[in-house]
């Protein structure tokens, strides 16, 4: 979440002292499923980027760029214009990427360049952040703490306040006013969320050591406004919490339990003395001790989120809270009427195991699963809704995501591959997902744009615009769009795996892989990009009464084959996976494997040396076109209505979710198998 001295559209002020903006902050929703819970031993963590809180889906450009190692003279600084934040430069910085604003580097930054999330060249990653400062209206010990260690942010609102106060004394217009009080104002140069991964991935080997720069520029400089940071790398994730401007508390994320936290702190009781594990100030029970806010529970344990925030959660923050606890573990002993949700919690089913998809559904949810409860994107016409109304509430997967992210991190690969993210940009319910590794080189050029306006040659434009359309005409295509980058998803998390599996034990220089993989990543996002524009084209076309664009657009079959992969082992010549076809005949022939358990049988991969330098690794791509779409035709209608009321690993998987799942390990074994057999 942002918030803006320039282009900010609602209030800057989150504070007691400030007037009550127009439209409430209601943004930015992160999660972490622990290791110990997913299907393939990562940790998972992520972000929906909620922004700019405008009539109809929002558009608010945002670009995938790598910054390249620097070398620094003395002197040279890291600025933030947005909070007048300034840092200097270590003479060698690392390569990092970004998910940046499209008004990155204008001029003299005035508005920062707000990273978000990206991986550093060591393997760090980090997303950054959730804005948790509490909203103007709301109750609670944040008020006193105020007093005591006020934000950077409400120091500076509360000057503005003075000189536009002075300025209309004197019988200056509001307008007047208002501008003089933003360009003379005394900036205090704390951090805030707009420099945060400029300032932590170039310099940090480690997430301990993001964590650890993060609070020693929080005890000098002090925070602008209170956030939630994560910050992991291949062995550990980190949860931290800015709670005013100089405390703060950050833990080493526990392998078996997940979260939903969207924007106010959830932190409870830690253990002080565990240097290992809890990075904390010195004062922070101080500082709560000097506000008279110091909260314990019955063992005489200091709260810290109840000692230092609101008494009790935003509309907006309680409906994302909730719905993203009952998607991730339905039979969760929490009710909506809670007035307060552990952060670290343990599921119900602790056998169930959580995919990827499963962190794709939770970004895209709208309540499908709680049936009493409706998107308020979605209120109708003449309908008045109440500030915390009892049926339309804001959704996860809302208008205003612009940067919907996960990260896995802790896969088996060499370091500075630092894991996988995959990227949405865009409204998360209608905008594909791509993945992609840490160690990328470049990006493509349609990443780049930094216009304010549609631009067909960007592919933020282009997914903010099909989204547009999707909601827009919700009526004709319904879930149409999102069950399409479902189908395309599918392939690529099969084509991820084995990309995985193959860098596990590839034994390449670092060069060679980041050459590799850069290279395959432009060849994915060329073949989704074209698929976009043919999307955006059809979906135009049936608005217009074209009943052919749409159905192309219900047929899955009609997706691309994704590219091949450019896989080479060190000191071996390319290997070719071959993928034979399958019809829907075979999804009824059952197995069993290894352990005794049904899976559905397909056909095993042929793996042969190949001698041509230019042989690639052929994916499973789309081999299950045909039965996807048969099923989706069987279960349009109630997929459109529910979306399935679990996550896509849970009880009521569909027969087409579980088979390929499993189809997907049978492969996987196989192509191991032979791996080893023929390299």
């Amino acid at each position: 979440m942002k918030s803006k001295h320039i282009k900010t559209i609602f209030a800057a002020a989150l504070f007691s002292t400030m007037v009550l903006a127009a439209k409430p902050a209601e943004a930015c929703t992160g999660f972490i499923i622990g290791k110990d819970l997913t299907e393939d031993g990562t940790f998972m963590f992520g972000r929906t980027e909620d922004y700019p809180f405008q009539d109809g889906n929002a558009a608010h450009n945002k670009n995938f760029i790598v910054h390249e190692a620097t070398t620094y003279q003395d002197g040279d600084v890291l600025h933030e214009g947005d909070t007048g934040f300034n840092y200097p430069h270590e003479a060698t910085e690392m390569k990092y990427t970004t998910v940046s604003d499209g008004s990155r580097d204008d001029g003299e930054n005035l508005n920062g360049d707000y990273g978000e999330h990206g991986f550093n060249e060591a393997g760090v990653s980090m997303t950054a952040t959730v804005t948790a400062s509490p909203l103007a209206y709301q109750k609670g010990n944040h008020k006193e703490i105020e007093k005591v260690d006020p934000f950077a942010q409400v120091l500076e609102e509360q000057e503005k306040a003075k000189i536009k106060e002075k300025a209309l004394a004197e019988g200056k217009t509001e307008e007047e006013a208002d501008a003089l009080a933003e360009s003379t104002y005394h900036r205090l140069g704390a951090l805030g969320e707009s420099g945060m991964t400029d300032l932590i991935l170039p310099r940090v080997k480690t997430a301990r050591e993001g964590v650890e720069l993060m609070a020693k520029v929080l005890d000098d400089r002090g925070a602008y406004d209170g956030n939630i940071v994560l910050i992991a790398d291949p062995n550990e994730l980190w949860y931290m919490e800015i709670l005013s401007r100089h405390q703060y508390v950050a833990i080493k994320y526990p392998a078996d339990k997940f979260s939903v936290f969207p924007n106010t702190w959830f932190l409870g009781s830690v253990d002080f003395n565990d240097k290992e594990n809890v990075i904390a100030s010195k004062d922070v029970i101080a500082v709560a001790k000097k506000a008279g806010t110091a909260t314990y529970d019955k063992d005489g344990n200091f709260l810290i989120a109840r000692s230092y925030g609101p008494n009790k959660y935003s509309p907006g923050d309680q409906s994302r809270a909730f719905a993203g606890i009952k998607w991730l573990d339905p039979d969760a002993d929490v009710h909506y009427e809670d007035q307060f949700y552990d952060l670290l919690r343990t599921p119900t089913h602790k056998d169930h195991k959580y995919t990827v998809q499963d962190a794709f559904a939770l970004q895209r949810n709208r309540f499908e699963h709680l049936p009493q409860f409706k998107p308020d994107d979605e209120v109708p016409a003449g309908y008045h809704k109440k500030w915390d109304d009892p049926v339309y509430k804001y959704a996860l997967g809302n208008r205003n995501v612009i940067d919907p992210h996960v990260y896995q991190t802790g896969l088996k690969l060499p370091v500075g591959f630092g894991g996988v993210a995959w990227m949405g940009l865009g409204q998360s319910r209608n905008t594909p997902y791509i993945s992609y590794y840490g160690n990328i080189t470049k990006t493509p050029d349609y990443f780049h744009p930094q216009s304010q306006s549609y631009d067909t040659n960007s592919w933020y434009w282009t997914a903010q615009h099909i989204d547009e359309l999707a909601s827009s005409n919700a009526s004709l295509f319904g879930k149409t769009i999102q069950n399409r980058w479902k189908a395309l998803e599918r392939a690529e998390i099969k084509r991820q795996k084995m990309q995985n599996d193959f860098y596990e034990t590839a034994g390449l220089t670092a060069e060679q892989a980041s050459g590799a993989v850069t290279q395959d990543f432009f060849a994915l996002t060329d073949v989704v990009f074209k698929e976009m524009k043919l999307v955006e084209s059809k979906m135009e076309a049936a608005i217009k009464g074209d009943r052919a664009a749409l159905a192309y657009l219900e047929d899955v079959s009609t997706l691309p084959e994704l590219p091949a992969l450019h896989l080479k082992k060190a000191d071996s010549a390319p290997t070719s996976f071959e993928q034979k076809k399958f019809d829907l005949k075979d999804l009824d022939k059952i197995v069993q494997n290894e352990n005794g358990k049904s899976i559905h049988h397909m056909v095993t991969p042929i793996v042969t040396p190949e001698k041509d330098m230019k042989a690639m690794v052929k994916q499973v791509a789309h081999q299950d076109k045909a039965a996807t779409y048969s099923l989706m035709t069987t279960e349009k209608k109630a997929m459109d209505k529910t979306d399935n009321a679990l996550p896509e690993t849970g009880a009521k998987s569909s027969l087409l979710a579980s088979s390929l799942g499993l189809v997907s390990l049978a492969l996987a074994g196989a192509l191991m198998k032979k791996k080893k057999e023929t390299v």
